[in-house]
């Protein structure tokens, strides 16, 4: 869950051009509070997706890895 709130903060702020603790916005957080599932549900797909980016660049690095390792590199 760490790495979503992450990921979600760092979107935001690049996002948004502000720093996450740089405004208040009482009206979004209550949003979120009083209708989460719908949040979820939006924010799953996205997150699925960095997930499946994540997977596999890490298996593109491995494979790199694999290949240098045979190099002497």
């Amino acid at each position: 869950m760490i790495y979503a709130l992450n990921y979600f903060v760092g979107y935001y702020e690049g996002a948004a051009g502000l720093g996450i603790g740089d405004r208040k916005d009482d009206d979004a957080v209550l949003a979120v509070a009083l209708d989460p599932e719908s949040f979820v549900q939006v924010c799953g797909i996205h997150m699925q997706g960095y997930g499946d980016r994540m997977i596999a660049w890490g298996e593109e690095l491995s494979g790199l890895a694999a290949s240098l390792k045979g190099t002497g590199k």
